[in-house]
């Protein structure tokens, strides 16, 4: 058999490169920093020619790996890690990271919403058409108290609604009075007229001329009755105005009786120094002369009268009768009128009494609408900052001492129609949350009508 071919230099060179590649194969599985063994020698007769020195790398010397990965200088001379090993490395490391970075973002926002977490109540008014008050109150209930003012209005109203009741009574019965005592006024004058008529009939075929005289002489002592008279009212109402008591001339009543009572009357609204006896004292004595003329006076015309009858012979007696009867008609005309003029008074005094200083719940309304408007201040938690977007807004509530977690009432006042409103809504605050509510017109209580008629159901 014929010697093989000695291998030429290129044949060399390829085992040489074959020889490199198998070495960096198999250094590859090596640890780092682990030498690789030697190769045996190859045979001189081998086709694969003389033998050549495998060379291990050197400590910090480039280490050549398999075709198409990239040469990595190691430091102490150890072997690289794989592909592979490298690459479950890189993920654990940014996984890693990754959580880490997620924890850091955690806390951070957990610690952010720690800071920023309130307790707050949002209370949002529905109310189209109503005016609302700028900030509305957080409260304890106070609908109690509003009901105890409401019962301290009928107490104190109650005893004047009876006075007013009486006052009323007494002015309906004394007009009542009044009224009736007008038909016999009425009545009395048309038995005066009547009697007139017949007495002019009677009086037909009497001495016209004797008639005529004795009638003016008659004429004369009345008008200067009636003259009297009215000089004794003026003389009393020179008096009342100097002493500026309540008293007017009446032309039509001037019975001295009458007139005398009248300035007694005014005389219970004199002024502090107007000495009510002496003045009393006076009009007595005025009233006192009066009836001394009157005496006078009727003896004059008794006189008159006799001297009349005389005059007449036999129409002497029908003269006396109509003059007896005139007289006594006239009499029950005067005690009529004087009847009805009492009566009326009693009526005007009975009105006057009524308004002074009588039944006024205005005044005792404004007292305790005064009152009712100052206990939503007593009762006071916390207000409200001022309105935002139609809102009431009750912030940091944790951090006020007066107000924990539970049941509590949001208040503020509305108006409309030129009525005021109040609302009273229950909201519950609870810790670091929060609450929103809404209140609606069925809501809202009318203040007056609370407070007058007790009434705390919506209109």
């Amino acid at each position: 058999m014929p010697a093989p071919p000695k291998a030429g230099p290129p044949l060399q060179a390829a085992v040489v490169v074959a020889a490199k590649a198998t070495d960096a194969v198999s250094g590859a599985g090596a640890a780092p920093g682990t030498a690789l063994p030697s190769q045996a020698p190859v045979p001189s007769g081998s086709v694969a020619g003389p033998a050549v020195p495998r060379r291990v790398p050197a400590a910090g010397a480039a280490t050549v790996k398999g075709i198409g990965q990239p040469i990595v200088a190691s430091a102490q001379g150890a072997a690289p890690a794989s592909l592979a090993a490298r690459r479950r490395g890189s993920r654990l490391w940014s996984s890693l990271f990754l959580l880490v970075l997620l924890g850091a973002g955690a806390a951070a926002a957990y610690f952010y919403w720690m800071q920023t977490r309130e307790t707050r109540l949002v209370c949002q008014p529905m109310l189209d058409g109503y005016k609302v008050s700028d900030s509305a109150y957080l409260m304890n209930p106070l609908v109690a108290e509003v009901e105890r003012l409401h019962q301290r209005y009928l107490e104190q109203l109650e005893p004047l609604r009876q006075e007013q009741a009486r006052r009323e009574q007494a002015v309906a019965a004394a007009e009542r009075m009044a009224k009736e005592a007008e038909a016999p006024v009425a009545a009395a004058k048309q038995a005066f007229a009547a009697l007139e008529v017949k007495h002019k009939q009677e009086a037909v075929g009497i001495n016209a001329q004797s008639q005529e005289q004795f009638e003016a002489r008659f004429k004369a002592l009345e008008a200067e009755l009636a003259s009297t008279r009215q000089n004794f009212q003026r003389a009393i109402a020179d008096r009342a105005q100097r002493i500026k008591i309540d008293f007017a001339e009446d032309p039509a009543e001037t019975e001295p009786d009458i007139v005398v009572s009248r300035f007694r009357t005014g005389l219970y609204g004199a002024g502090a120094g107007v000495d009510r006896k002496a003045e009393q004292a006076w009009a007595e004595e005025q009233l006192s002369q009066w009836r001394g003329y009157f005496e006078y006076w009727k003896s004059q015309r008794v006189a008159l009268q006799e001297e009349f009858r005389l005059s007449q012979g036999q129409f002497g007696g029908i003269i006396e009768k109509q003059k007896a009867e005139v007289e006594k008609a006239r009499a029950a005309m005067a005690k009529a009128e004087q009847q009805l003029k009492a009566a009326q008074d009693a009526a005007d005094a009975a009105r006057k009494a009524m308004g002074a200083g009588g039944f006024d719940p205005k005044k005792i309304e404004a007292e305790l609408v005064a009152q009712m408007d100052a206990l939503p201040e007593k009762f006071r938690l916390v207000e409200s900052a001022a309105r935002s977007d139609g809102k009431y807004v009750f912030a940091k509530l944790d951090e006020n001492a007066s107000v924990s977690p539970g049941k509590y009432v949001v208040f503020f006042r509305a108006w409309k129609d030129e009525k005021e409103y109040w609302a009273f809504s229950e909201a519950d605050v609870v810790r670091l949350q929060e609450t929103s509510m809404r209140v609606f017109p069925e809501s809202l209580l009318e203040k007056r009508r609370m407070l007058l008629e007790g009434k705390f159901d919506p209109e």
